[in-house]
């Protein structure tokens, strides 16, 4: 399982992976997050582990760790 880690002030979480989509939360720089799925090297489904939200986020703006 791949974990990551928000790397920039405040990360978009959207409901599909693309820029126009909702946003439907956020994550603040030093949140945790795990990582579902990759799509296209852009976007990653994540799920935050603070709340449990679920989304779409843009890879660049955060860090992928292995555990």
């Amino acid at each position: 399982m791949q974990y990551g880690i928000c790397v920039v002030p405040v990360m978009p979480v959207r409901a599909t992976p693309s820029h126009i989509s909702e946003i439907i939360s956020q994550l603040i720089f030093g949140e945790c997050f795990t990582i579902h799925e990759k799509v296209n090297e852009a976007w990653m489904k994540v799920q935050c582990r603070h709340d449990g939200y679920e989304g779409w986020c843009a890879i660049n703006q955060g860090v992928t760790v292995e555990q």
